[in-house]
């Protein structure tokens, strides 16, 4: 039996980093931010859902 509210939670966490993509990608892009920093920095982060990232400006 499929959990049905797993699976539409799921669904929506997929839909919303494809709806997202393109704006995170061009926001890293605008502050000049490294995309190798930023993935770096999301695989080493365990304590905090939220990464800040420096930007140069």
């Amino acid at each position: 039996m499929v959990n049905t509210d797993a699976l539409v939670e799921a669904l929506h966490d997929i839909t919303d980093g494809a709806n997202t993509k393109p704006y995170l990608i061009e926001m890293l892009k605008n502050k000049k931010i490294s995309g190798s920093e930023c993935i770096t920095r999301l695989r080493n982060e365990d304590e905090h859902p939220l990464v800040l990232l420096i930007c140069d400006n």
